[in-house]
């Protein structure tokens, strides 16, 4: 038996896919970000307008990783614009 299942209640197995420990790890980091002391002096952290630029460039990065992953994965030499 492989060891990369959950077991539930019922002791059936549910596979998680590989990517959710990371996204688990980094989400956590993120959060305990906003706790510390010198971003809640210096940043509007409770601003609705820093939020959303906070989003939009989690989102931006996001889109170019894809893409640079994607890139390397089909063997081609990583490019910013297609």
């Amino acid at each position: 038996m492989r060891g990369d299942g959950v077991r539930g209640a019922t002791g059936a197995s549910a596979s998680i896919a590989p990517g959710v420990g990371y996204a688990v790890v980094l989400g956590t980091l993120v959060d305990r970000l906003w706790e510390v002391p010198a971003f809640e002096a210096c940043l509007p952290l409770g601003r609705q307008w820093f939020l959303f630029g906070v989003g939009w460039v989690l989102i931006a990065v996001f889109v170019v990783l894809c893409g640079w992953v994607e890139d390397v994965a089909a063997g081609k030499k990583p490019r910013l614009l297609p």
